[in-house]
């Protein structure tokens, strides 16, 4: 059987329809315990409960509200709760009309074509030891942050992690530096960096620290430590490796309250260096 109605449909009780409820207007339960039990034990395809609105013109409805009105809600309840039995039922499915673009199955995975945009402060959040797996597909995982915390800012294409970040196997670095920082000390690791024939870098300004340092293939090697005035401690260098601003060699020098590192050796070279530094 099936039930169609016209304009304005108001009932005050229970209404029950062994078939299809067609309304071609608006349905109001009039009543403290008045219910919606929509319940259908024999289709297996199709749409057991569809709502539908097609607009004339250009519309800024809302084509359904859930609402929870009202202070008397206890933990618990819900606004919405879709619940499967079956392992592998998917409980909400968002579709263009073309495509898929959002999953979510019975066990709480979510599938999206698109993004997930946080505002607002927005966190990823897990909990009881669990883990957030980041699987790429293909080109790799890219981390973009543009906040800037107390003790650090980010570039545009920076990742800040608080905590421990546990390498499994490799890490691999486009960038040119690994940063450890605490209140104490900073532990820093540099390199590989091209320096053409001439050219310079400058260690963090009034700090003093130590350094082992190797230039182009094991060419040139030295140790070496420096005070916060700038001034600098070779430790078992090679030949070519000097405290002065020297032609014709790799130079570590006073350069004020910093130490410069220039490659004086005729050619481009590629300097790795591994240090640590505090702020006295």
């Amino acid at each position: 059987m099936s039930c169609f109605g016209d304009g304005i449909q108001t009932i005050v009780g229970s209404l029950r329809v062994l078939g299809d409820l067609i309304l071609h207007g608006s349905l109001f339960l009039v009543g403290a315990s008045s219910k919606i039990v929509a319940e259908n034990n024999t289709d297996t395809t199709g749409t057991i409960v569809s709502v539908i609105s097609t607009p004339a013109a250009p519309s800024t409805a809302i084509l359904m509200t859930l609402e929870a009105d009202g202070l008397n809600w206890a933990a618990g309840s819900a606004v919405l709760k879709l619940v499967s039995d079956q392992a592998n039922a998917r409980v909400l499915r968002v579709f263009s009309g073309v495509t898929e673009n959002l999953d979510i199955n019975k066990n709480g995975t979510i599938t999206t074509n698109g993004s997930i945009i946080m505002t607002s402060g927005g966190q990823i959040i897990t909990s009881s030891n669990g883990d957030l797996v980041l699987l790429p597909n293909g080109t790799g995982i890219v981390i973009v942050g543009n906040a800037a915390a107390s003790s650090h800012g980010l570039s545009t294409d920076g990742f800040l992690a608080t905590g421990e970040v546990e390498i499994e196997d490799t890490l691999y670095l486009d960038g040119a530096e690994i940063v450890k920082e605490t209140n104490e000390f900073v532990i820093q690791f540099e390199g590989p960096r091209n320096l053409a024939d001439d050219a310079s870098f400058d260690l963090p300004d009034a700090t003093s620290g130590f350094a082992t340092l190797i230039v182009g293939d094991a060419e040139e090697f030295t140790q070496f430590y420096w005070a916060s005035d700038g001034t600098v401690t070779l430790v078992n260098p090679t030949a070519n490796v000097v405290n002065t601003d020297t032609d014709t060699n790799f130079c570590v020098f006073d350069n004020g309250t910093t130490v410069r590192l220039r490659n004086r050796l005729g050619s481009a070279k590629t300097v790795t260096m591994s240090y640590k530094y505090s702020t006295p």
